[in-house]
């Protein structure tokens, strides 16, 4: 896979190689164990492996070769898919070393200079 110059958190597209088997009529990421042991017909092609998230729970997806996925959500049923990043961003509290305190932190002095 050949990604391009984007930053991590902007990469919603990917470039990736395609194995389409003509006899089971399917196109993967790599090559099938069974379309190799039955010397099924397959072609190599290059694709665009896209990142999906659903409007609706949040829930992931990935297709490649095709614009947006063609299937409803697993968890809730819904078709509303929106472009999202490779990457998952992280979700939940912040350790106090990720927090940003931008004036840094107010401390007492409780010594009386002499």
């Amino acid at each position: 896979a050949v990604v391009s110059t984007q930053s991590t958190g902007e990469l919603k597209e990917l470039k990736v190689t395609v194995y389409m088997c003509r006899t089971c009529n399917t196109a993967t990421s790599r090559l099938l164990d069974r379309c190799l042991a039955e010397k099924h017909p397959v072609k190599k092609a290059p694709a665009l492996k896209r990142f999906f998230r659903c409007r609706g729970c949040s829930s992931r997806t990935e297709v490649v070769g095709l614009p947006y996925p063609e299937q409803n959500c697993r968890k809730c049923g819904k078709s509303a898919w929106e472009k999202c990043s490779m990457y998952h961003e992280k979700k939940g509290p912040k350790l106090d070393s990720e927090r940003l305190i931008l004036r840094g932190e107010d401390v007492e002095i409780n010594e009386r200079v002499k």
